[in-house]
């Protein structure tokens, strides 16, 4: 038997390869980035609203009603608003109040709150007494952001 020799002239080149690799990268690549861009444009993908930055406090606080103060930052609208206070320590049927736009809007009688104004809201449908642990929370819906969380006890 013979035995096969290598030839020693013989060489063998596979930079072909790492081009086809990068072009085939690339192409894929500019792909992604115009499905992104065209599901922009068609509206498939939306950028949410920001949340807006303010900040607020529980100025009063009894077993009737909650006072919370608009301290500064921007402006809201009242009916992108959603308050909810839960007794953490009162019974599980009567505990927790969610306040949606039309009810703010009906309370408070304004369209927009801004630095240094107060909203009262009362809270005489649930049961809340004396060291009751009570979590107040105002989210901002169009963002679906949480603008304010404070936990107090009355």
């Amino acid at each position: 038997m013979k035995k096969l020799l290598k030839n020693k002239n013989t060489s063998y080149n596979d930079s072909g390869v790492s081009s086809v690799v990068g072009a085939i990268i690339m192409v894929s690549v500019v792909v992604v980035m115009a499905t992104i861009a065209g599901a922009f444009v068609m509206g498939v993908l939306t950028i949410p609203e920001p949340a807006p930055t303010t900040t607020i406090s529980t100025e009063d606080m009894n077993n009737q009603e909650i006072s919370l103060i608009h301290e500064g930052g921007d402006t809201v609208k009242t009916e992108d608003l959603r308050i909810i206070i839960y007794n953490l320590d009162g019974e599980q049927e009567n505990n927790r109040i969610d306040i949606d736009k039309e009810e703010i809007a009906e309370e408070t009688d304004k369209s927009e709150w801004s630095s240094g104004e107060r909203i009262s809201i009362q809270i005489n449908e649930i049961q809340v007494d004396q060291g009751d642990r009570v979590d107040i929370r105002i989210m901002h819906t169009p963002s679906e952001t949480t603008i304010y969380s404070e936990l107090k006890t009355t």
